[in-house]
């Protein structure tokens, strides 16, 4: 279920406006009150920032299209990873996507859990 959350994400994403950064330029580098575009603001002229802009979008595609293919991973892998990434976007990107990230790392809590096997009994022969 993450993989397809992530493979959707990623066919969102696949445009010329993302590619180039402009996108997530005019969302999040302008003007946006969050520490890391602060951050850049605070230390980068307008023109570095948008080459960091297009830097930023085009690791934020990999990753996600990289997160696509989470399903080929072992469980537990998977999950990790997951989490990883869904956790790095909120913190690296907006705190108010945790709202909508906590379902989907509660998703991924399912994949580390390791259940016990069941043992089948076999039938009873008369």
């Amino acid at each position: 279920i993450i993989s397809l959350i992530f493979f959707g994400g990623t066919i969102g994403k696949l445009t010329p406006g993302y590619w180039s950064g402009q996108v997530l330029y005019e969302i999040y580098f302008i003007d946006r009150d969050f520490w890391i575009f602060n951050l850049l603001r605070a230390n980068f002229e307008p023109e570095t920032l948008r080459d960091i802009s297009t830097y930023y979008s085009r690791m934020i595609i990999l990753a996600e299209s990289a997160c696509a293919l989470l399903w080929l991973l072992p469980s537990k892998i998977a999950g990790g990873v997951a989490m990883t990434v869904l956790l790095g976007i909120v913190v690296f990107s907006n705190e108010q996507l945790l709202s909508v990230m906590f379902c989907l790392v509660g998703l991924t809590i399912v994949a580390l859990h390791d259940p016990k096997p069941v043992s089948v009994a076999s039938p009873a022969t008369t």
